[in-house]
């Protein structure tokens, strides 16, 4: 099938275009049915504490005061509750650790251990994999931003590309892996420029430039162009992921702090924020107009956010601020454009369980309809 090519805003991308927001005033906990606090109302929270325990863990970012439960939005603008921490920026840790001086020794059952203790959202699905697969084939390395404006993969690239490539050799290293790939796309120079310099430095990791299509994170695009090499024990993960796993083998710790894109499309501006974990999204936005829009991850695809009531995680990569503006919707054509560009080639597009949600049918339909919303209103 043709596959496309996203056309957007043209930017200037500079990772030197860079802000910190460390020090919030608060930070707020996905409080989850079924997951019990280990802290009560007034009791002092020490930083990277254990604070709520479920199905996932979740630690503390900040040292401080539990002042309760209140409702916010999550980045999918769903009303969630939250554990509110309020920050002392007195940085008080009840034992901090250091570096892991065997890291380099590191098994799979350690990092199964390591998954296990520090178990979240982020890591639920890769502990899964690692656990019901004996036998890992590679590492599949996604290092390219398929969404419109997101740019945190080549952030990462550009920042220290030395160390995304001891991360997945150290990883080839504890799964026994004489092979790994790191995927980007073709379209970037500078990437393309940084990566080459290391790629005969590491004969275990072989670099792979795929084409600038969307969705091409979607599984079924990807393994167009990975075939020869991906499996059903190919362990598929992002270069945040990579990160991740990497932190937890070398420092036996979570990551609390993560990079979000932040991109002004009124101010042909992009921006990169180093933030902590689980903060409202007003507190990491500089000027923000309250007469524009902000959406998160994939304007394709993402509903206007309120940033006053919207909490963010690690789930979120991107954040978009556009001007507002009144979309007019025509009655369908019936001309098939949504079906013919359905990277599943899904013949029904409203309530489809398989839909990947990459709302591509809508980018493409005529008429301006927007079937993804279409689907989630039946």
């Amino acid at each position: 099938m043709k596959y496309i090519t996203l056309k957007g805003e043209k930017l200037n991308v500079d990772i030197k275009n860079y802000y910190e927001y460390l020090s919030p005033n608060y930070v707020f906990i996905p409080f989850l049915p079924s997951y019990s606090s280990k802290k009560e109302s007034n009791e002092m929270v020490f930083k990277e504490e254990l604070v709520l325990k479920g199905k996932n863990k979740f630690y503390s970012s900040i040292s401080g005061r539990v002042i309760g439960v209140k409702e916010f939005n999550n980045y999918l603008n769903i009303n969630s509750k939250y554990l509110i921490i309020e920050n002392d920026y007195k940085e008080k840790y009840e034992f901090k650790k250091s570096i892991n001086k065997n890291y380099l020794n590191t098994k799979k059952i350690d990092l199964i251990n390591y998954l296990e203790e520090y178990n979240n959202c982020e890591t639920q699905n890769i502990l899964n994999f690692i656990k019901e697969h004996e036998i890992i084939d590679n590492i599949i390395v996604v290092g390219f931003d398929d969404n419109l404006y997101s740019y945190q993969n080549r952030y990462y690239l550009e920042d220290d590309i030395t160390k995304i490539f001891d991360a997945i050799s150290l990883l080839n290293q504890v799964f026994g892996i004489s092979k790994s790939y790191l995927l980007i796309k073709d379209n970037n120079s500078k990437v393309i420029n940084n990566v080459v310099d290391f790629e005969g430095t590491y004969p275990d990791i072989s670099v792979n430039y795929l084409p600038d299509i969307y969705p091409l994170s979607c599984e079924a695009v990807l393994k167009n162009y990975t075939k020869n090499y991906m499996t059903e024990n190919s362990l598929v993960i992002n270069i945040g992921e990579l990160l991740l796993l990497f932190g937890l083998i070398y420092r036996d710790k979570y990551q609390t702090e993560m990079i979000v894109t932040i991109t002004d499309l009124i101010k042909k501006k992009v921006y990169f924020c180093k933030t902590k974990e689980y903060v409202l999204l007003a507190s990491i936005l500089k000027d923000y107009d309250p007469n524009s829009v902000c959406y998160i991850n994939n304007p394709l695809n993402s509903n206007v956010v309120d940033v006053n009531t919207t909490v963010i995680g690690p789930e979120v990569k991107s954040i978009i601020i556009d001007k507002k503006v009144n979309y007019i919707e025509n009655p369908c054509l019936n001309c098939g454009k949504c079906i013919e560009v359905c990277p599943l080639k899904l013949p029904d597009l409203t309530n489809n369980p398989a839909c990947v949600k990459c709302n591509l049918c809508s980018y493409m339909c005529p008429s301006g309809i927007n079937l993804l919303k279409e689907s989630s209103h039946e």
